[in-house]
């Protein structure tokens, strides 16, 4: 049974927040929260250049919570976010 997915996306003028909840139990979970997170990421660059506006992912970070088993379990080292490889970080700031 394929779990559902519900990505949340907050924004105020050029600065957005999506996040995605999935359970580490296989690595089509995990893959399917990354691919909804991407997907996100051209949705709302397709929107901030109709905007005239521009996404800078030197800006852009990526991280995953979880406990320290959970984490272990997943593989995803980088997102790609613009056609950009931003990599999965410990630390945001």
């Amino acid at each position: 049974m394929r779990e559902p997915y519900l990505i949340s996306v907050y924004g105020f003028a050029d600065d957005h927040i999506a996040s995605q909840r999935f359970r580490p139990t296989s690595v089509t979970n995990e893959h399917n929260a990354i691919k909804q997170v991407e997907d996100s990421a051209v949705i709302i660059n397709d929107w901030m250049n109709a905007n005239k506006l521009k996404m800078n992912t030197t800006k852009t970070e990526f991280i995953m919570f979880g406990s320290k088993a959970q984490l272990g379990k997943c593989s995803t080292k980088e997102i790609d976010i613009a056609g950009d490889k931003i990599p999965n970080v410990s630390v945001i700031r």
